[in-house]
């Protein structure tokens, strides 16, 4: 069995690599991919860099967002060479300054539109992402 679509807490999920590499080995997984939204970082955990605990094969991989047509898209790539230009990539489009803004902005554009319908709300107690 595969798996080549895996996240860990490097983006949007729940495990460390290390949980993820346990999880896969008593699987008895072949092969394997991380994909983390955005990121090549959970290839530099010193936990995979030195891999003692999955036996199986380890494709190294990304899910990286796009948008094409006005439409979010999420691609994924495998086979990876240069993981530091996908992280150049990211830096530039996903750091976490411009993805705060980018929620701000959202955020606005919501209550912009309960202004307008007459809602009423307490923005102090809207949780932040």
């Amino acid at each position: 069995m595969i798996d080549l679509h895996i996240h860990t807490v490097y983006s949007d999920g729940t495990q460390t690599v290390e949980e993820v590499l346990k999880m896969c080995e008593e699987k008895k997984l072949e092969y394997i991919s991380i994909t983390d939204h955005n990121t090549c970082k959970q290839y530099e955990d010193k936990i995979l860099k030195n891999n003692s605990i999955f036996s199986g094969n380890i494709i190294k991989g990304v899910e990286m967002n796009a948008t094409f047509k006005n439409k979010k898209i999420e691609i994924l790539g495998y086979n990876l060479k240069k993981l530091q230009k996908i992280e150049d990539w990211s830096q530039k489009f996903f750091s976490k300054e411009i993805l705060r803004k980018q929620q701000e902005k959202s955020k606005r554009k919501l209550l912009d539109i309960c202004d307008k319908k007459g809602l009423i709300y307490n923005e102090n107690a809207i949780e932040k992402i």
